[in-house]
């Protein structure tokens, strides 16, 4: 059972990453709504990740650097009031965020 419940981890934790990934290279650095709204769904489903905890203050700081007009836009996008207004408040060093995610995937 522990060792289900580690490998059940560790794919979440990848599964994350990958996701960012994926979405970093398919979605354009645009203001286009549809982009707009692929970064603000994939935030949400973030948010509603239980079994782990989402390395959001990595992830938000790569959006920032390697999509900054489609960041600049979903923040611009929301209300003050939004749940997911203060992920865009959160800022740190790009590469400082490549580490980490490295070590947060490795560390099971």
């Amino acid at each position: 059972m522990a060792d289900e419940v580690q490998i059940s981890l560790a794919q979440t934790k990848k599964a994350i990453v990958t996701n960012l990934y994926h979405l970093i290279k398919s979605v354009p650095d645009d203001t286009n709504r549809t982009s707009v709204v692929s970064l603000l769904t994939y935030l949400n489903g973030l948010l509603r990740i239980k079994i782990v905890t989402p390395p959001t203050a990595e992830i938000m700081t790569l959006i920032k650097a390697q999509k900054p007009i489609l960041y600049s836009a979903a923040r611009r996008a929301l209300f003050p009031s939004s749940h997911l207004y203060m992920l865009f408040q959160i800022d740190m060093d790009p590469k400082l965020a490549v580490e980490r995610l490295s070590h947060y995937v490795e560390e099971l």
